[in-house]
């Protein structure tokens, strides 16, 4: 996770205000630090690079070989129709890509780059930092953003195919109500555009450590069109400046403080329907002890051939728990599974057969309440959070880019916690 230093979001401040770039307001967010990965909650989703045979800008200059194709990656706003890149594909060896990074139309002041990143058979991942060009009437400017670049083979096309995406998200600071909070800001249009608001992921310094949360599930990460809700009131984005350099904020009301899902912290309160008619709550009667689980989808057959791979990696967790829960079937302890699968659509809902108590329950406002759609938590006899998957993030020492990924409760650490809380 990365580490924000108030003080340094100070300085872009004072380089914001002594510029005279835009007015002081009491609700404003002034964001300059460019961070070159998106290590919000939220999967950036790729653009498709369509490539042609010879360059979309008419005025690019360079020389190329006679195999190049060419693609155009879409950022910025103005005159200028984005960044070109060249692609050179040699048969069985990884692609190669000329990049326009400076964005000035002439393709021999920039080397051919290999890949930085192999993720698979014939999978590769570029990561170039580029010049987009934003415009305001007679005006324009460059700032850099950065993006990502894969290829990935299609075996039934024969052939590589091509996507970008944003990789990087805009710090700064938001003064709100004359407090100022370190924010941070992506969006999810790849495109180098802010100003559609309805497209942005926010995290705000809430609970005022300093610091950002911007790993997945945390309290201080508000997705597209959500509120943020700040200890001054909850807030709405307003309006954002195409670069991402200004965030106006409005304040429209007062909001309960967002629950943290961590452990020790008392699990949200809840009650629903199951799919069968029902009714369950959390925290669980006194004593009580019960995983909490939350899946994309669930198949009705754990062996149709035909059914998602989500599904099918579903329904083995919830066999997985069970068979852990089988050896406490004698103690106070249920699973709960939450699942965003809607009842009647692809499959009629239902769980493994199990002596233990098993609850079925699709309501998306839990969804919103624990801000998942996928993970496990362990909730004590006294309602708190004893355990529970959570999102993780290293770096690569190769590349000094950091990895994320969501770190499940095994079978025997369930069954620990479970022993240490009822025998």
């Amino acid at each position: 996770m990365q580490r924000f230093v108030a003080t340094t979001a100070v300085c872009l401040l004072l380089i914001c205000l002594a510029a005279g770039s835009v007015a002081v307001a009491a609700e404003t967010a002034f964001l300059g630090e460019l961070v070159p990965w998106p290590m919000l909650s939220t999967a950036i989703p790729g653009v498709p690079l369509e490539l042609s045979d010879a360059p979309l800008e008419e005025s690019i200059q360079g020389v190329w070989p006679e195999e190049a194709m060419f693609g155009l990656l879409g950022v910025g706003i103005g005159p200028d129709a984005g960044v070109t890149v060249a692609v050179v594909e040699r048969g069985e060896l990884p692609p190669t890509l000329l990049v326009d990074s400076d964005n000035d139309q002439d393709l021999t002041n920039n080397r051919w780059l290999e890949f930085d990143e192999q993720s698979g058979v014939r999978w590769y991942s570029w990561f170039v930092t580029v010049m987009a060009e934003y415009c305001d009437g007679t005006t324009c400017h460059q700032v850099p953003y950065h993006v990502s670049i894969s290829a990935l083979f299609s075996y039934v096309e024969n052939h590589y195919i091509y996507y970008y995406g944003g990789f990087s998200h805009r710090r700064g600071l938001a003064i709100v109500a004359e407090h100022a909070y370190p924010i941070a800001v992506t969006s999810l249009s790849s495109s180098g555009l802010y100003s559609d608001v309805s497209r942005l992921v926010v995290a705000v310094d809430t609970n005022g450590d300093g610091t950002i949360d911007t790993l997945p599930y945390s309290h201080e990460v508000f997705g597209p069109e959500e509120l943020l809700v700040l200890p001054e009131g909850t807030y709405e984005i307003s309006e954002a400046s195409d670069d991402g350099f200004t965030l106006h904020l409005e304040r429209i009301g007062d909001t309960d403080p967002r629950p943290v899902i961590a452990r020790e912290e008392f699990a949200p309160a809840f009650t629903a329907e199951t799919v069968d008619g029902h009714t369950v709550s959390v925290p669980l009667d006194r004593g009580r002890v019960a995983v909490l689980l939350f899946l994309d989808s669930i198949s009705a057959n754990a062996g149709c051939t035909a059914c998602s791979s989500s599904a099918t990696a579903s329904i083995r967790r919830i066999e997985s728990i069970l068979g852990v829960l089988q050896t406490f079937a004698s103690d106070p302890v249920e699973l709960i599974v939450v699942t965003k699968q809607v009842p009647g659509q692809d499959s009629l809902l239902s769980l493994p057969s199990s002596s233990v108590p098993t609850h079925l329950i699709w309501d998306p406002s839990i969804n919103l309440l624990y801000r998942r759609s996928i993970g496990a938590l362990i909730i004590g006899p006294e309602g708190r959070i004893v355990a529970m998957d959570e999102a993780w993030a290293t770096v690569n020492r190769c590349n000094g880019r950091p990895k994320g990924a969501l770190q499940e409760l095994q079978a025997f650490e369930i069954a620990g916690v479970l022993e240490g809380l009822l025998w």
